[in-house]
């Protein structure tokens, strides 16, 4: 086990990432930069595989579209107003770590549809993961301005643009798992990612020192 438990840590210390990304040539301050557009591009993907798969939702859960309509709408009704929360956490509790409950959690409840054998699991799964994944996007524009001080707008040009490109390629590649293997798959496949992801935040350095004295 102590051999499991050296592994464990060195996945878990950021020593281990920097040195990893750095082989690469690439400064870090870009990595954590494209590391941060796949997290926004992965926060709009997790609800991008319904779409293109909807028809095959619908069937396989012996449901209307009417109803997944309904619980779309309330999905994004979630997604949107759980910002409200996202941006005042992320002042008591850090930006970064708000960021990676965001980014992770929202990945974990894919895990909901593994289960979701009928449309009332599937509509709990959706709201789950909307809930969680709501928090992001206050969160990643504070984290931005703190990680990337000397470029803020530009970084969070480019944090935009990574969001833009994952909507583009999401119902594609949601599409083929979804027919290749199954529409619980698609979910998956991206829940698994966001989660990854959110472990590698980790990596990031941020001083978020001002957020701290807020609570006090």
């Amino acid at each position: 086990m102590s051999g499991l438990d050296g592994l464990i840590r060195m996945w878990k210390s950021k020593q281990f990432y920097t040195t990893l990304w750095l082989i690469s040539g690439m400064k870090k301050s870009t990595l954590d930069l494209l590391l941060l557009g796949v997290a926004h591009s992965l926060n709009h993907s997790l609800f991008l595989v319904l779409p293109p798969l909807m028809t095959t939702i619908a069937d396989d859960l012996n449901t209307s579209f009417g109803t997944i309509g309904i619980i779309s709408t309330i999905t994004f009704l979630t997604y949107g107003t759980g910002a409200l929360i996202g941006g005042p956490l992320s002042d008591r509790i850090g930006s970064l770590k708000v960021a990676q409950i965001s980014i992770g959690l929202g990945g974990l409840m894919s895990a909901v549809f593994l289960f979701a054998n009928n449309v009332f699991i599937f509509g709990v799964g959706m709201f789950l993961m909307a809930l969680w994944a709501s928090f992001y996007h206050p969160t990643a524009n504070g984290l931005i301005a703190k990680a990337f001080p000397e470029n803020t707008g530009g970084s969070m040009g480019i944090h935009n643009a990574a969001g833009n490109f994952g909507q583009v390629l999401t119902p594609t590649v949601a599409f083929f798992l979804g027919v290749t293997f199954s529409w619980r798959m698609s979910f998956v496949f991206f829940g698994a990612m966001s989660v990854v992801t959110a472990l590698l935040l980790n990596r990031i350095d941020v001083n978020e020192g001002a957020l701290e004295r807020n609570t006090t």
